[in-house]
């Protein structure tokens, strides 16, 4: 019988990238659209070990214990300075909604850290976006070891590999960056080059309020206390 995995957490903070590199391993079957449950019906996944999903957005802890106790869990954050400079580049400026606010960012990073300060893992792991990249992926590895993936160093070599954003027939990868209002093609595009940490500081773009509240909110201090001292 194949195990379950989800990755969640919030947007662009790193599930694509995450899900992919999982996803080049054996014997992982990659569900490709975004879906918060896995179909147990599905006969595509008998012959499997494990299947992946990925809901970018938060679960929280009931629904966590309630609905995805037989669940391999996955939670990834990532510094919100970077985090929301995206966001600004990806809806133009506009306001964002609900799930895209600071706001749920912070119940978001509350979450994470209620989990990380309480030990309980429950098949529950933790990773923050920067610490992917760390060390020749040496803190990936370790949860990969721990959930018993069996898999080399070839899953991190990003060119070996065609990856998907959603599902297509007849897929064709961008030589170039989309613009950001074709979001398909312009996630296909950044989930299809080399793997690394794109967190710069020169891409940070934010207004005054969400520099305010990203660099003083304690929530958020706690996980990433070299914002405090973050000047634009």
């Amino acid at each position: 019988m194949y195990k379950k995995i989800i990755i969640f957490g919030f947007p662009h903070c790193g599930t694509s990238i995450l899900k992919s590199i999982i996803c080049h391993i054996d014997n992982v079957y990659e569900i490709v659209d975004e879906i918060s449950k896995i179909d147990d019906n599905n006969i595509d996944y008998i012959n499997y070990n494990f299947v992946l999903c990925k809901f970018p957005y938060l679960i929280n802890e009931n629904e966590l214990i309630t609905e995805y106790s037989d669940y391999i869990k996955i939670f990834i954050i990532r510094n919100p300075l970077f985090v929301f400079s995206s966001l600004n580049k990806r809806f133009e400026y506009d306001t964002l909604d609900a799930r895209h606010s600071i706001d749920k960012y912070i119940d978001t990073i509350k979450q994470f850290n209620n989990f990380k300060n309480t030990k309980n893992s429950n098949n529950l792991f933790l990773i923050k976006y920067e610490d992917i990249f760390e060390y020749n992926y040496k803190n990936l590895k370790y949860i990969f070891d721990e959930i018993g993936f069996n898999y080399n160093d070839n899953i991190f070599d990003n060119s070996k590999y065609i990856n998907k954003v959603q599902f297509q027939k007849n897929l064709t990868i961008p030589k170039t960056l989309p613009q950001t209002y074709n979001h398909t093609a312009y996630r296909l595009f950044q989930i299809n080059q080399k793997f690394e940490n794109n967190n710069d500081n020169n891409k940070i773009d934010l207004t005054k309020e969400q520099y305010h509240i990203l660099t003083t909110d304690i929530n958020i201090l706690q996980e990433y206390p070299e914002n405090k001292l973050f000047i634009i």
